[in-house]
């Protein structure tokens, strides 16, 4: 963790393997941190001092290897967590993973983003055992986007 106005000095610092995503949780002030085999959360420590830290909450070991993905889904508790070979939501209240109801079982999926107004959801698998995409993926309702020569990784709604 760094100051915008001094790049040059660390405030934190923590391992993590395979550290995949990030995401900031202003309802619970707590920084969620996915690894390769597990989920981490942080909160700030003596944020309104001249030596601000991060103080590690809790560890949650994923139900399969491979974190690769963290997104919230807006207007719950759910973040969606994706591993190597399937997609789960954890519950940040109870500490809790479960299946994603329609991705559970899909491996190598890159990316979930769920829009914050309508519930869409947005995903972004590996095709032919390659780390991209051609084509964006969407559930309810189901449709793509092929975009031909693209190698899409990432996706994500961005609303103002």
């Amino acid at each position: 963790m760094f100051d915008i106005k001094q790049p040059d000095k660390p405030l934190f610092h923590d391992e993590l393997y395979s550290g995949h995503g990030v995401v900031w949780d202003s309802k619970r002030e707590r920084l969620w941190a996915l690894g390769y085999e597990e989920l981490r959360s942080y909160r700030l420590k003596d944020w309104d001092t001249p030596a601000p830290k991060l103080e590690r909450t809790a560890t949650f070991k994923l139900p399969t290897t491979g974190g690769h993905d963290l997104s919230p889904i807006p207007g719950s508790a759910g973040l969606v967590v994706t591993t190597s070979k399937h997609v789960f939501i954890f519950d940040r209240d109870r500490g809790t993973f479960s299946q994603h109801a329609a991705l559970g079982n899909e491996p190598g999926v890159k990316c979930v983003s769920v829009h914050p107004e309508t519930g869409r959801i947005a995903w972004v698998q590996g095709e032919d055992g390659e780390w991209w995409s051609p084509r964006i993926r969407f559930l309810e309702p189901n449709g793509e986007v092929r975009l031909e020569g693209e190698r899409l990784y990432k996706v994500r709604w961005l609303v103002d």
